[in-house]
């Protein structure tokens, strides 16, 4: 039984009581944007949860228990491809990216449940005047560990290595001048612009491999910097 329906943005939210489903649609009400199925009668800290793009197809899918996913995590592009995939256990989860368009793994890794808050980090990289902030962790924050690999298309070893176990927010801040008429600003003005991301920093060896498998170089990291790198 369906109990209310409340417009809210470009979404139309409808619960259903029988099977504890929480459903927003667009507004035309033709295709699921987000479902999120309670598992336990009623209880919001077990769902497992859907998300679809625009066209109807599925965009992500998962189970979370008390605000934490565990199981697996499945991402999709638009077209159908799966993209990503998390398979958590209790001490973490494993990460796997795919390449577009293929069943191929792009890259695979691993990631560990941090126990405790860790002090905060300031890496800066001064040749590329980039500042590289530890992400704060106060709880549910995760660390990748051990070896990493990433993959060529045809499925050839590309890369190896391991990363500092913390994850990081890049800041890069950079004058540059503008070439076109903005509201705020007439064009030749010089404007600072602000990058930003997610990145984990590599840590100690590394090497590279090129698609038919023959080593092509070996770079060494020390505290997330590149200090040398050798060819081959």
């Amino acid at each position: 039984m369906l109990l209310g329906a409340n417009a809210i943005a470009q979404q139309v939210y409808r619960f259903d009581s029988l099977t504890q489903t929480q459903i927003w649609t667009f507004r035309n009400g033709a295709k699921p944007d987000e479902v999120y199925q309670w598992r336990d009668t009623g209880s919001a800290q077990d769902r497992h949860v859907t998300k679809y793009w625009w066209n109807g197809n599925k965009r992500e899918e998962y189970s979370q228990r008390y605000a934490m996913k565990y199981d697996t995590s499945w991402h999709w592009d638009s077209d159908g491809f799966l993209t990503h995939l998390d398979v958590y256990s209790s001490a973490g989860y494993i990460s796997i990216d795919y390449h577009d368009s293929s069943n191929r793994i792009r890259q695979r890794g691993e990631y560990k449940l941090l126990g405790k808050i860790q002090p905060p980090i300031l890496i800066e990289d001064t040749v590329n005047e980039i500042k590289y902030n530890s992400k704060p962790c106060d709880y549910g924050c995760y660390a990748p560990i051990g070896t990493w690999h990433t993959f060529h298309s045809n499925g050839q070893l590309e890369s190896s290595g391991n990363y500092l176990p913390i994850q990081f927010e890049s800041e890069q801040v950079y004058q540059d001048t503008l070439v076109y008429e903005s509201p705020c600003y007439p064009p030749g003005t010089f404007v600072l612009i602000v990058l930003e991301g997610d990145v984990l920093l590599r840590d100690g060896q590394w090497a590279f491999y090129d698609e038919f498998g023959k080593k092509i170089r070996e770079e060494y990291y020390e505290g997330g910097l590149l200090r040398k790198t050798i060819y081959h």
